[in-house]
């Protein structure tokens, strides 16, 4: 088994250590198509460790990385935070195809009835903290490509509604401030990010 194949085989089986090892070691070119691999094979540990090892490498062509990211997603509904950092911080290389594609895979894993296991904001840990980000990124996406207005304003009412419904439906105080006080991958709380964003609709919310 050759380098590549090893570094492939490290990543679908989520072997950190292993790959952090092996590619200390590497006699091969560093490959940044690695980076949304470990996405699609949910491996975050090492995705993170790419992007921030080989930073420079990585934005020197992450052009063509921003669909793969976005395939990512639409494959897994694990690690969603994650995918929605990488989502924003590779942003500015999106073409107006891409962010719609993105937007049409996101409407369609909330709004399908027939899964709803894909549907994020059923599935995932802290709903809150995933829906104020992914609110972050509809609101950039937006702001860059005027043709999604319409859409994102859709998601982002529906999420919004998603995410207080979610909060008033917790029995115990505690878990809330619990949900709200988890920091994201930029270090801001769900308090931070609902000020950031300015969604007064939250305040209506007592136990926020």
């Amino acid at each position: 088994m050759n380098e590549t194949e090893m570094i492939k085989v490290f990543i679908q089986h989520q072997a950190f250590q292993l790959f952090k090892w092996l590619f200390g070691n590497l006699t091969i070119d560093f490959d940044p198509f690695w980076l949304p691999f470990a996405l699609s094979e949910d491996s975050i540990d090492i995705a993170l460790f790419l992007y921030y090892s080989k930073k420079k490498e990585v934005d020197a062509v992450r052009d063509v990385l921003y669909r793969p990211i976005i395939l990512a997603f639409e494959n897994s509904s694990k690690f969603l935070i994650f995918k929605i950092f990488f989502l924003k911080e590779f942003f500015t290389a999106s073409t107006a195809n891409e962010a719609m594609y993105f937007l049409k895979t996101l409407k369609k894993r909330i709004f399908d009835p027939s899964q709803p296991e894909e549907n994020p904001f059923l599935s995932i840990q802290n709903p809150v903290k995933l829906g104020l980000n992914v609110i972050e990124l509809l609101r950039m996406i937006s702001a860059k490509y005027a043709s999604t207005i319409v859409l994102c304003k859709e998601l982002e009412a529906f999420i919004t509604n998603a995410i207080i419904d979610f909060v008033e439906k917790v029995d115990n105080e505690r878990d809330v401030r619990g949900y709200m006080t988890e920091a994201d991958n930029y270090g801001r709380d769900c308090y931070r990010l609902i000020e950031v964003l300015e969604i007064f609709d939250f305040y209506r919310v007592k136990v926020i």
